[in-house]
């Protein structure tokens, strides 16, 4: 009993074990007058991309905890939030846009761009607790 309490102290100081956070995300993407919105609470793993669902457009994200730099006004720890935002037309995928966000736990972050071919995307990002 003893030892396995041990193995798990080693890997739990270790590092091993992933971090995980909350997330809530929303996105508005307006493409040829179509207009696609996307609201997503999820739990995410640190330093990990993953896919949010979308039906034309395909959005990879990953979250990075930013050690190094100052906590919020709150002690909140700051995380890096980038993202790769693609149309999907005919099943081919174009890259709208590349936004990398930082913000702090609990707060919220907003991105918005237009493309040259008159693409608006918008990205809102609010991360939540760390595990």
């Amino acid at each position: 009993m003893k030892s396995t309490f041990l193995l798990i102290l080693i890997f739990a100081s270790s590092g091993l074990f992933a971090k995980s956070l909350n997330l809530e995300v929303s996105s508005t993407i307006k493409s040829n007058k179509q207009v696609e919105n996307i609201n997503s609470k999820l739990r995410v793993e640190l330093n990990k991309e993953f896919t949010l669902p979308s039906k034309k457009s395909k959005i990879l994200m990953r979250v990075e905890e930013l050690k190094g730099l100052s906590r919020g006004p709150g002690g909140e720890r700051p995380v890096l939030v980038s993202a790769e935002i693609y149309h999907i037309y005919k099943g081919e995928k174009e890259l709208v846009s590349k936004p990398h966000i930082i913000t702090h736990l609990g707060k919220e972050a907003s991105f918005s761009t237009t493309d040259y071919e008159g693409r608006e995307v918008k990205l809102t990002v609010k991360p939540l607790l760390i595990e």
